[in-house]
């Protein structure tokens, strides 16, 4: 290109064209032996063939022919080729020339700009390099605990993490609203993330992401001892998030998209749920929504060791194969406790969804019941209770399945015979079925589980349990993305070698 203003479109050629020639090779090192040669580019310019290694020692005398204008085309590709598999790769991007004061890259997906150390990233409080839409990349783990300060600016643009971590943001002074409480204190790389910004595989100890989260799209990111956002709004996506002793969204979600995500020790959403979806999603040690549910939908969740899975009302919700295995003694009473819901109102419904442990409240006078503490204009079918312990004041206010009246559907439900309870399918206790009939035949063939897709038994609790697929792989250095050839041999992407290092550019 001879203009900036080519630029743009000349890199995307180059790219286009270079990704065509993207194939598997073995990688270097203590693998090499496995081998018999290196792979070079046959005769046709596409296909990788081997190459015996009596022929790279003859590419290796001649490697001079590169430069020569009748050398072989063919000998100068395999020297070229051979030349590529002996450099050693780099993990780290190679530095570029920059458009951007202070970094290096130049802020585009192919070459973005690099963030190396804690002057790097509190240098995005400037708007011009923050909120330009930029691609960033993290290059390595950065301590924050050496600054007394930290800045609140808003952050938008593309930020990769790439597996790195980032740990002590120092404290920050301020009032924000989270769901039903003011924070006034807050330990966050961003006050807010903006419409169309993303960020991936990032990593934080002792501090968020950010305080707000707007029409933003974060994946495989992980947050320990601190929750990862405050609230979400406007088509937010969370997926593949991990978080320890904190919550995933502290506050409010609306308009959330919550896909894949893991909380130990804390909640998946401190505040309310509006017109979000939650999917596939697992907390241990606390609750999935700790407010209201209004116009959402929550599909194969569960939650373990925990209280119930919404803590407040479900309003226009559906909730289907979810399991809430408790362990709960609960810090603030409603009059009506549930386990899936303490109040089912306004069309809710809960389908398939399955409820066992124990629960214990001596001080309080309330109505528990199994799947929702109370039913008003909603339905409830097809759900299991299992073995409930349950330690209350009033013994006889409990019932397996829900409180309902007049206005509540219920429909084939059921519950093992060890919960005391009237034996009614339809009705507020469910059908009674002996623990020897309670079994996978059972679900699948009067309840209508899936145990292909959905469901599996788990024959040592003697209770159906969500499969849940493996974690997602968070790594995103390419030389660590290996496959593997037929004799066992790692392979990587040549093309990748080759450009990390240095060999076109």
């Amino acid at each position: 290109w001879n203009h900036p203003d080519n630029m743009d479109k000349v890199r995307e050629i180059v790219i286009t064209t270079l990704q065509k020639h993207s194939a598997m090779v073995p990688v270097d090192g203590e693998h090499a032996d496995r081998t018999e040669g290196v792979y070079v580019v046959g005769s046709d310019g596409r296909q990788l063939v081997q190459q015996p290694r009596q022929m790279q020692q003859a590419a290796a005398n001649t490697g001079s022919q590169l430069a020569a204008p009748s050398g072989s085309r063919e000998l100068a590709r395999a020297a070229a080729i051979r030349i590529a598999l002996s450099v050693s790769s780099m993990r780290a991007l190679p530095p570029t020339k920059t458009r951007t004061k202070g970094f290096m890259g130049s802020g585009t997906a192919q070459d973005p700009l690099r963030i190396t150390n804690a002057d790097d990233l509190i240098s995005l409080d400037d708007p011009d390099i923050g909120l330009a839409g930029y691609h960033f990349v993290q290059t390595d783990d950065i301590d924050c605990a050496a600054l007394s300060h930290w800045p609140s600016f808003e952050f938008k643009g593309n930020y990769n993490g790439n597996g790195k971590t980032i740990r002590n943001v120092p404290m920050r002074n301020g009032c924000y609203y989270l769901g039903n409480n003011y924070v006034y204190s807050v330990t966050s790389l961003f006050v807010s993330l903006q419409a169309t910004s993303s960020v991936t595989n990032l990593h934080l100890e002792n501090c968020s992401l950010a305080v707000f989260a707007a029409g933003c799209n974060i994946k495989h990111c992980r947050a320990n001892g601190a929750y990862l956002l405050g609230r979400t709004s406007d088509n937010t996506q969370l997926i593949d998030c991990q978080v320890t002793g904190g919550y995933l969204v502290a506050g409010e979600v609306e308009n959330t998209q919550i896909t894949g995500c893991q909380v130990t020790g804390g909640g998946l959403v401190g505040g309310g749920a509006a017109s979000s979806q939650i999917t596939g999603c697992q907390v241990t040690g606390g609750g999935l929504v700790e407010g209201n549910a209004e116009s959402s939908q929550i599909t194969g969740c569960q939650v373990m060791d925990g209280q119930s899975l919404v803590w407040g009302q479900a309003r226009k919700t559906n909730i289907s194969d979810c399991a809430v295995l408790a362990t709960w003694s609960p810090r603030n009473i409603n009059n009506y406790q549930g386990l899936i819901a303490n109040i089912l109102e306004n069309g809710s419904v809960v389908e398939r969804c399955f409820v066992a442990g124990s629960f214990s409240e001596t001080n309080s006078d309330i109505y528990f019941s199994g799947i929702a503490g109370k039913c008003e204009s909603s339905t409830i079918r097809q759900c299991a209770v299992g073995s409930l312990n349950l330690s209350l004041r009033y013994h006889n206010q409990r019932v397996r399945i829900t409180y309902g009246g007049s206005s509540a559907t219920l429909q084939n439900n059921a519950s093992i015979d060890t919960n005391p309870g009237n034996d009614d399918s339809n009705g507020q206790d469910g059908k009674t079925v002996a623990a020897a009939r309670f079994n996978q035949r059972f679900f699948e063939g009067n309840l209508g589980w899936d145990f292909d897709t959905v469901w599996q038994w788990d024959a040592a609790n003697n209770r159906p349990a969500l499969r849940f697929d493996a974690d997602a792989s968070q790594a995103t250095d390419p030389v660590a993305t290996n496959t593997t050839a037929a004799n066992g041999a790692p392979l990587q992407d040549l093309l990748t070698r080759q450009v990390q290092a240095n060999i076109w550019l």
